[in-house]
């Protein structure tokens, strides 16, 4: 396998969280008189940096402070997040990889403590060299803790592919000269996700196949 390392973004590639995601931020919008968003919708306005898309969304961050509802928003997700489950087929895909010479580690917007937490509720610690969260709540993104992270790899950035399921794990991949591919059905819809120019798969047995070869 040409890859030694595969680095899996986690809300939406590892975790389904999509569902969760849209109730949570519905119930903030509700409570604020602003329109409730669909799946669809959802997909095409959800986007890295997070306090964009709640600008996008409506909320005034001149009147609010974006921590709070960041805060607000979190503890509303975690509240949710027992009903959430693995991509199916997920545990296969990283043992099948891990048998072709591969080492699995997180590289998530996600704060790092909650990280932890969630991955360790699904029973993936494990799974995982390393674990790799945002020092705030904030999800601004993720470029600089990628390129810090690769430079503590044993493999070179040719060996070294990004799993994702948003524009912007396109945009960490290209900006740390590594591999990328995108996978359907998470946080971003397909035609966002093809735009990038990146491989687009639509399950995790087509990961499988494709970073296999």
């Amino acid at each position: 396998m040409r890859y030694r390392h595969v680095l899996w973004d986690w809300n939406g590639t590892v975790v389904d969280d999509v569902e969760i995601s849209i109730e949570t931020i519905n119930g903030l919008l509700q409570a604020r008189g602003l329109p409730e968003i669909t799946v669809a919708r959802y997909r095409e306005v959800f986007d890295f940096p997070v306090r964009d898309y709640y600008l996008r969304l409506g909320f005034d961050l001149q009147a609010e402070d974006f921590g709070d509802l960041a805060r607000e928003f979190i503890t509303s997700f975690e509240a949710r997040f027992h009903t959430c489950e693995l991509r199916p087929g997920i545990a296969e895909t990283l043992g099948a990889l891990g048998e072709r010479g591969a080492e699995h580690s997180v590289l998530s917007a996600t704060e790092q403590g909650k990280l932890r937490t969630q991955v360790e509720t699904l029973g993936m610690t494990s799974s995982f060299s390393a674990l790799v969260g945002a020092d705030n709540l904030l999800a601004a993104g993720k470029i600089a803790r990628g390129r810090k992270l690769l430079g503590q790899l044993d493999a070179a950035p040719e060996q070294v592919v990004l799993v994702g399921d948003t524009v912007h794990d396109a945009e960490v991949a290209d900006a740390m000269g590594i591999g990328c591919v995108l996978l359907d059905g998470g946080h971003h819809s397909t035609q966002r996700l093809q735009r990038t120019g990146a491989p687009v798969v639509t399950d995790l047995d087509a990961l499988g196949r494709h970073l296999s070869t």
